[in-house]
């Protein structure tokens, strides 16, 4: 397979994807909370669907390794026009695109919030 022949706008995004799981524990681990509820502003709410993922439940031994957050929402919008979405306030910086979320959050493919 010639890997350096292909699409290299999707190689990018998707090496951009990998880094992120690899900053965020909780992107490789703990638990997926079921569909999250965004409200979608604008572009097809039926072509967003987001939920979050959270750190485990500390079972009171101490060996739980310390993470910087305790949970992550993660919206993809599967649309090929981007969807404007409002999230919950306690999100406030959007992870894949390094940008703070204000009045709400464009989202192209995928948005990690913390």
């Amino acid at each position: 397979f010639r890997w350096h022949d292909g699409d290299s706008a999707r190689t990018a995004f998707h090496r951009r994807l990998s880094a992120l799981r690899d900053a965020e524990p909780l992107l490789r681990s703990g638990s997926v909370d079921a569909a999250v509820d965004v409200d979608v502003v604008a572009g097809d709410p039926d072509r967003v669907t987001a939920y979050e993922r959270a750190a485990e439940a500390s079972d009171g031994s101490g060996g739980e390794a310390p993470e910087s957050r305790d949970r992550l929402l993660v919206v993809v919008n599967f649309d090929t026009e981007p969807a404007t979405v409002v999230v919950p306030d306690r999100f406030e910086r959007e992870l894949f695109a390094g940008e703070p979320v204000d009045d709400g959050c464009v989202v192209e493919d995928v948005a990690v919030l913390a």
